[in-house]
């Protein structure tokens, strides 16, 4: 699993308005506890954060607890936490948990 800025103009301290966090691989028990700990980091600095989901290969429960955990800690601090064009594993997984109706999710039109 990869964890990627996708926008390097962003300064690295203080508070953005917006930072694009794209993560690719797979998303399991083995890779979590390393995106939770990357993602607060990151979480710290932004009021909006857009979490790319699209290049995710395998995901399961312990991604979904991660998104959790991500959008509590956005909550925390008053950002938002939007998960963008997420592949059809973290679909799936999101709609059998019902986590779709609960987390931001935005998807590219023009994906199945």
């Amino acid at each position: 699993m990869v964890v990627k800025v996708t926008d390097p103009s962003l300064p690295s301290c203080g508070a953005q308005e917006e930072l694009v966090v794209a993560v690719i691989g797979e998303l399991d028990f083995g890779t979590v506890p390393r995106l939770d700990e990357e993602l607060v980091g990151l979480i710290a600095s932004a009021n909006e954060v857009h979490l790319r989901l699209d290049a995710v290969t395998f995901f399961d429960a312990a991604g979904a607890g991660a998104l959790v955990r991500a959008a509590r800690v956005c909550r925390a601090r008053n950002a938002r936490l939007i998960l963008e064009d997420p592949s059809p594993p973290v679909r799936r997984i999101l709609e059998i948990t019902g986590l779709s109706r609960v987390l931001e999710i935005r998807r590219d039109a023009t994906r199945p």
